[in-house]
């Protein structure tokens, strides 16, 4: 079997963005992905990082340093060829464990498949599996942090957090559920820094011999360089940082 991906780095909505993408009946950001939209139809999974919350208008709308925006943000992705998306990232807390419960709600209302944050301890641990005809992948992702947000007492549950041991055992957990493949989207590093620190390194090489065979990284907003190869697992294939794709 083939498989056939297209995978994006950072979909964020600053303020400017949500502003140009105002109608007189709400938001279209469709024309932001228009020109785009026939490099990610075509695949069978298409998979970005959502950099945002879409927690709803009563919760304001705003951009950097605590994102939230517009639900149609959604539709336009939807409408590009998205159908996977990761968000677990230091944006994920902006609106609090309700804004962690409201977007969800709305991917799921869409049909996204998605992973990275949690509404309780059941979806936290239940595996993300793509299946295409007898193929299975499975799809994890975590962060280094949440901008100095608490993750909320009792619901350590909702955002996945970088580590080794927990993604080692979520690792181990995607095969049970029948992954034949394990890829692992990783939120760290340091920003527009071009180059992947001596801790990224570390982490995609312990991801390699515990099993993921893809890992690829965001959060540095711009490109870091392939590597093929790790140190201790020949098979592994790493992208350090996938850039920015909306900003």
């Amino acid at each position: 079997d083939t498989v056939s991906l297209a995978i994006v780095g950072d979909l964020m909505c600053h303020a400017q963005q949500f502003k140009l993408a105002k109608t007189d009946s709400g938001y279209d950001f469709n024309p932001t992905f228009a020109p785009v939209k026939k490099y990610l139809a075509d695949a069978d999974f298409t998979l970005g990082n959502l950099e945002t919350v879409t927690a709803g208008p009563a919760l304001n709308f705003t951009g950097f340093p605590m994102f939230n925006t517009p639900v149609q943000y959604l539709d336009a992705l939807k409408n590009a060829g998205f159908n996977v998306l990761t968000n677990s990232n230091n944006h994920s807390l902006d609106r609090g464990f309700l804004g962690i419960e409201r977007t969800i709600a709305e991917l799921d209302q869409r049909g996204f498949l998605h992973t990275g944050t949690a509404r309780s301890s059941t979806e936290r641990n239940t595996p993300l599996i793509l299946k295409k005809n007898n193929t299975k992948l499975g799809v994890l992702a975590y962060t280094y942090g949440t901008n100095g947000i608490p993750i909320p007492a009792g619901k350590g549950f909702c955002v996945n957090v970088i580590d080794t041991m927990q993604i080692k055992k979520d690792i181990e957990n995607s095969k049970k559920a029948g992954a034949d493949v394990v890829m692992v989207f990783v939120h760290w590093g340091n920003e527009y820094q071009r180059y992947p620190s001596d801790s990224q390194k570390m982490v995609a090489n312990y991801i390699h011999k515990n099993g993921g065979l893809l890992v690829f990284g965001s959060h540095p907003h711009v490109l870091q360089p392939t590597n093929v190869k790790s140190p201790d697992y020949k098979d592994g294939f790493t992208i350090y940082s996938m850039g920015n794709f909306v900003s």
